[in-house]
């Protein structure tokens, strides 16, 4: 590409940078201040906001803050997994609990919810000289966009990230699949945001920006992921509140007139016709009387403002709110009656099925993203490292649990023959890494039974030959001495098989370890035994 060429591409790409920022800036703006309580006073006219606008000019009833929390507290990570290696996971989870990304996700998802579009961005540690370890940075959709190929719509090609620095310069870094350039506007440059129409091409920067260096993109792919709310066939997101906000400002007009209304109307206001006119006027307060002598004088009451009118009407707008963004009502209602049961899950329905289609569209993009961060990892980062399967992010459940309804679920699951690791996993959420801590304290706690019942009764119980492969006392010194029995070339020694051959009453009284009476050996093999006589799971 000859010089003058790539001059022309640099200026067209910076201009797509600058015109990306400022043409998104005023919506993302609104919508962030709409999440914050800081709304607009909309539906007034000019003699109204001249008289009460001032007044009412911090008043907001922010229900946008209620729709968008409700949603994103139902969308949290909790671990990661791969069909590839399992090392990569647990590189993963490193690289979660290392750079904080619990925190990180939780801006992610409420700014990607709040204003339709979040950003994540993964690169080596250079400015904190740690360049081997890879980090990930969450960025507002105020300060990145990204650039779509025309065909292939979920293509990225370009990305731009701006940031002013303490000095109050302005900088802008496009990123290519190859390289990324840096430009700068220094602070003496009057609004380095302004510039001329997109289509114009020159063969110099926009006035008061300069390149600062080009370098090289090792990794070959952008290192820049875009989370989009609500795709709906375009290139960006759209937000949550982008039906929200005609209805709040509704809500806050309602509001205020329902508040000047009973400021005016709420204390009633007397009247009087005829009876002549004192000369200090007719004044209503404490220890004061109205009374005249003429028998003609009328005396009454004008009514109360009724501002039950008002409320319904603010309820009605309420239950808009809650039916177009499937936000449950008992989050807007101030009564706070909270349904229970299958009422609740009722209620809960959309919600959670809005939390669901969420979690797959921001999963697609945080599996990208963390396979990336793990690539980079292993490269040092100097290079990507291909993976040999994608990591995918493990998601905790979005629905309302309660420990006693799960337990007794997952009981009357386990009757059936369904893994205890399935049933921790789904209805307990817990992860491959504490389902195997489980599994190994609950092999060590069964070996200690049964060295402590063969301790007693100073033999295996008839049938447990087959599953034991060596002597009593051998396999005794064996759990003592905390190594793993084996049973030879059969394998590990089935513990809780031969727990399970043993009667209840024993286990019993050695778990307890307060047995009164010396157990017998075994003069006939025991009753239907089962694997829950044991408790425990191999």
């Amino acid at each position: 590409m000859a010089a003058n060429e790539a001059d022309l591409v640099r200026e067209s790409w910076l201009k797509w940078a600058l015109y990306a920022f400022n043409q998104a800036e005023e919506d993302y703006q609104s919508y962030e201040d709409y999440y914050v309580g800081d709304h607009e006073l909309e539906f007034a006219t000019v003699r109204w906001a001249e008289m009460f606008g001032t007044i009412f000019e911090e008043m907001s009833d922010n229900w946008c803050g209620v729709v968008v929390d409700s949603l994103a507290q139902r969308l949290e990570i909790i671990g990661w997994q791969t069909d590839g290696d399992k090392a990569d996971a647990k590189l993963a989870e490193e690289i979660w609990d290392r750079d904080w990304l619990a925190n990180e996700e939780e801006d992610l998802t409420t700014h990607t919810l709040v204003k339709g579009d979040g950003y994540l961005m993964i690169w080596p540690r250079v400015e904190e000289d740690r360049p081997e370890e890879v980090g990930i940075y969450y960025n507002d959709a105020l300060d990145m966009n990204v650039y779509y190929d025309p065909q292939f719509h979920r293509q990225a090609t370009r990305a731009a990230k701006k940031f002013q620095d303490e000095d109050g310069n302005m900088h802008i870094y496009i990123y290519y699949q190859d390289h990324y350039e840096h430009y700068l506007s220094e602070t003496n440059t009057p609004n380095p945001f302004h510039i001329v129409q997109f289509e114009t091409v020159s063969e110099t920067l926009p006035a008061g920006w300069k390149l600062v260096k080009s370098s090289p993109n090792p990794f070959g792919e952008l290192p820049i992921f875009h989370f989009r709310n609500k795709m709906a066939n375009s290139t960006h997101g759209i937000s949550e509140l982008k039906q929200v906000i005609p209805m709040q400002n509704a809500t806050n007009k309602l509001l205020m007139d329902m508040m000047i209304a009973s400021e005016f109307g709420g204390y009633r206001q007397k009247w009087m016709a005829g009876g002549g006119h004192p000369a200090d006027g007719w004044k209503a307060g404490p220890e004061r009387i109205w009374a005249t002598t003429d028998s003609n004088a009328r005396f009454g009451e004008f009514g109360q403002t009724d501002i039950e009118p008002y409320t319904r009407v603010i309820e009605m707008v309420i239950g808009q709110i809650a039916k177009i963004t499937q936000t449950p009502m008992h989050y807007l209602r101030s009564s706070g009656d909270m349904p229970s049961g299958e009422a609740l899950k009722t209620a809960e329905s959309g919600l959670i099925y809005k939390a669901k289609n969420r979690q797959k569209q921001f999963g697609t993009q945080w599996a990208k993203a963390m396979t990336f961060a793990v690539g980079v990892e292993k490269g040092k980062g100097n290079s990507l490292v291909e993976l040999k399967a994608p990591l995918t992010p493990v998601w905790k459940s979005p629905e309302t649990r309660h420990d006693l309804e799960q337990a007794q679920t997952a009981q009357l699951k386990s009757v059936l023959g369904i893994p205890l690791e399935q049933l921790w996993s789904e209805h307990f959420g817990y992860s491959e890494e504490q389902i195997a801590q489980f599994k190994k304290e609950n092999k060590a706690i069964a070996a200690q039974v049964l060295a402590g019942v063969l301790a007693q009764i100073g033999q295996l119980p008839p049938g447990a030959e087959s599953l034991a492969g060596v002597a009593p006392q051998d396999l005794i010194k064996l759990i003592q001495g905390g190594m793993s029995p084996s049973g030879g070339d059969k394998g590990p020694v089935d513990i809780s098989g031969i727990l399970a051959l043993l009667p209840k009453g024993v286990t019993a009284q050695t778990t307890a370890g307060e047995s009164t009476t010396k157990p017998q050996p075994h003069s006939s093999p025991p009753g239907s035994p089962t694997r829950k006589s044991s408790g425990f799971k191999d």
